[in-house]
């Protein structure tokens, strides 16, 4: 009996469990939130890439 009563977790030993999986939780959220800007990013830097080309090919088109 004594040597399960020394494995047991104790209110301590679950809170700093409980604390450490939302540190985790909080820089994965982190972590995603800015790989999703870097995409929004991207992609209005491709967007804009393809609208300037369009309008450029355009232009020549219509100068003939």
């Amino acid at each position: 009996m004594e040597g399960t009563i020394k494995t047991l977790a104790t209110k301590d030993d679950l809170a700093k469990a409980i604390a450490d999986v939302n540190d985790n939780i909080v820089s994965s959220k982190y972590d995603l939130s800015n790989r999703i800007a870097n995409s929004v990013r991207w992609s209005f830097v491709f967007w804009i890439g393809q609208a300037a080309t369009t309008i450029g090919i355009l232009m020549l088109i219509l100068k003939k």
